[in-house]
């Protein structure tokens, strides 16, 4: 009922864990080396669809996105998706003409259905339009378009029986050592709006959040962008009009084969879709619209350069705007904006939970006070993260011990989390882990 609900991060920060430990640098580092990944795929894709100086411009825009930078540093489980995604693409453009990487790009289709709920949407309608147009084109015969179906079934077939278990109400299965669980309760499925109770009123919610978010980036959540800034920068959204103008002239080029004009068409009309079916939706929950306005704001520097008789002077004068919002943007993040969010994610907590350990005592007091008031599953989470508690201990499968072989109390009966309001009798040989709001108590 709390985060990690798409699994394919939790996947990848295995070896990460095995290898160097539980701590926030090893779940933080898979989505820091995906997101540079991406800006590799980012490169290759757009190098292939429309050219090389166009795709260094792309690359250069990207790299010193704040919507890229931020969600590169932090282990959010849906950030893996557009990265996903990106290399779902890139592999079946180069597919086009080796069809080898045409069945590659089917294992990152499939794979990319475990980094976000909203996938399970999204990527299906992407891969039908592109395989329309692939065989409309015929860069794609019939019974290849079949292999690729079987390749992608193999991969995605999973989250699809995780689908119609819950749908229907079948009990859990496992096999070759999964499990495709059933769950009792769903909170996301009231996220879209059809199956809202008033879904024309929900769409047009959706339409002005869309429009705040993308448009207008109009201030959101904290961890998402920074106000002064925007996930694009606030100036950018003129530049991607532009490079919209110019993926339009691009049709009029008879040396266009159309695969980059429709790849990005599509691409972002999948993203505009999402944004008016998911409610309340935020940048995690659109992110897969940023690759393609990155694309478009790349097209749109590199049209906006080339139109003048003396593009160099263009180009240094756009560099020079971008560098100074660069360095505002990364003073601001490392400045005031870390003493902002710090707080949004727990700090201090870890370092009183490690104080408490050290002292001998039986018990420890934890404070249900870490996200919000009473959020007792975020304060036992990150218990088990800081602590490293061991998963037969929690469940009362195994014993603990503290650092002078003495066995521990259970979890339950060590770790008590209580939000201090209601009385409670004071325990004198235990420790108390509190939230600076709470001093006064």
């Amino acid at each position: 009922g709390y985060g990690q609900m798409s699994v394919l991060l939790s996947y990848l920060m295995v070896p990460f864990i095995q290898l160097f430990g539980l701590s926030p640098v090893t779940a933080r580092l898979p989505m820091l080396l995906v997101s540079l990944a991406g800006l590799a795929a980012l490169y290759a894709l757009t190098r292939r669809l429309f050219g090389r100086k166009q795709a260094l411009i792309i690359l250069a825009v990207t790299a010193i996105n704040p919507w890229h930078i931020m969600q590169s540093r932090w282990a959010l489980d849906c950030n893996m998706f557009p990265h996903f995604l990106l290399f779902s693409v890139l592999f079946f453009a180069l597919g086009q003409k080796r069809k080898i990487f045409l069945y590659i790009s089917m294992v990152l289709f499939g794979l990319t259905m475990y980094s976000y709920g909203i996938a399970f949407f999204t990527v299906p309608l992407l891969l039908i339009a592109l395989a329309a147009y692939s065989l409309a084109k015929k860069t794609v015969k019939l019974w290849e378009a079949g292999i690729c179906l079987l390749v992608y079934s193999a991969v995605a077939w999973p989250i699809f029986a995780v689908m119609i278990i819950n749908y229907f109400d079948l009990e859990s299965m496992r096999f070759l050592g999964f499990t495709i669980p059933y769950f009792p309760n769903s909170v996301r499925i009231n996220d879209l709006a059809l199956f809202s109770p008033d879904i024309f009123h929900q769409l047009i919610q959706n339409t002005k959040s869309f429009i705040n978010i993308i448009l207008l980036q109009k201030p959101a959540l904290l961890w998402n962008s920074i106000p002064e800034f925007g996930p694009m920068y606030l100036f950018s959204m003129p530049l991607i009009i532009l490079g919209a103008v110019y993926l339009a002239k691009r049709s009029l080029d008879k040396k266009d084969n159309g695969l980059g004009r429709f790849t990005i068409v599509a691409w972002i009309a999948v993203s505009v879709l999402t944004g008016l079916m998911v409610n309340g939706i935020n940048i995690n929950r659109i992110n897969i619209i940023f690759y393609p306005l990155c694309i478009l704001c790349g097209l749109g520097v590199f049209s906006m350069i080339t139109a003048f008789k003396k593009p160099r002077i263009v180009l240094a004068a756009v560099t020079l705007v971008f560098a100074l919002m660069f360095s505002e943007f990364s003073l601001h993040y490392f400045g005031p904006y870390n003493a902002a969010i710090s707080r949004h994610f727990f700090s201090g907590f870890g370092e009183a939970l490690g104080a408490a350990e050290e002292i001998d005592t039986s018990t420890i007091y934890i404070t249900n006070y870490t996200q919000y008031p009473n959020s007792y599953h975020v304060s036992e989470i990150l218990t088990l993260f800081h602590s490293r508690i061991d998963a037969r201990y929690y469940s009362g499968n195994a014993p603990a011990y503290d650092s002078n072989g003495n066995e521990l109390l259970g979890f339950r009966e060590r770790y008590r989390f209580t939000d201090f309001q209601s009385p409670f009798v004071v325990d004198y040989d235990a420790v108390y882990v509190i939230a600076v709001a709470e001093k006064d108590l």
